[in-house]
């Protein structure tokens, strides 16, 4: 999905939401961007945020007559290529337990080996199992989203359904890295297709290193 040229007035409200986490009031960004137009401000962001509308990078809601604008979760990292803007890391990844009932805590090794490679994470999202999720007593991450483990292996819509909605909320404020090493091959199928849809790195873990598939 290319980004088409932005004119400056679309550039001042892209750059605008996505520093602010993804959205902002309309009032906000007149603001914004009366300190690029001089002449019609108003006009000027009526005519350009209809134009990013119609193009599928924002849409708006309204309640009780405040309108805001939302950059759409699939084009957050494209658009801050396009705008050259920086946003800090995230990590979706997972654990789980082996046949034995170990913990497998794939995503620690995982944030090693970001770590050597000097990729800084600030902000960790597991997807894993009820039956890890209660054997882990403390939580070295931020969030987490225990599924059954049928899920993971024979209900690839819901699995979809349930990845896609947490990447949905977490590209707006990160670049999200995922992580396709642990639970199932229909796990990394899932977030294989996230990172085509939102334009995400990937990587796989192996014992001796960090394999890239989708480069930051």
């Amino acid at each position: 999905m290319p980004i088409h040229i932005l004119s400056p007035v679309q550039q001042v409200i892209l750059k605008t939401c996505l520093e602010r986490g993804g959205s902002v009031s309309l009032s906000e960004l007149k603001e914004e961007i009366e300190k690029v137009v001089k002449y019609r401000p108003v006009a000027a962001l009526s005519q350009n945020s209809k134009a990013l509308e119609h193009r599928g990078y924002i849409y708006r809601t309204s309640e009780r007559r405040r309108i805001t604008i939302h950059v759409n979760p699939a084009y957050a990292e494209p658009l801050r290529k396009v705008l050259g803007l920086e946003a800090p890391k995230a990590l979706l990844s997972g654990y789980s337990l082996r046949d034995g009932g170990e913990l497998e805590l794939t995503f620690q090794e995982t944030l090693k080996k970001l770590n050597a490679e000097g990729v800084s994470v600030g902000y960790v999202y597991c997807f894993t199992t009820p039956e890890a999720s209660a054997k882990l007593k403390e939580k070295p991450f931020n969030e987490e989203k225990p599924l059954p483990l049928d899920v993971y292996s024979k209900d690839p819509e819901k699995l979809r359904e349930e990845i896609m909605a947490v990447i949905d909320q977490l590209v707006l404020k990160y670049t999200v890295i995922l992580d396709i090493t642990p639970l199932t091959k229909l796990f990394a199928d899932v977030l294989a297709e996230a990172s085509a849809t939102y334009k995400l790195p990937r990587v796989f873990v192996t014992p001796e290193k960090l394999v890239w598939l989708r480069p930051l």
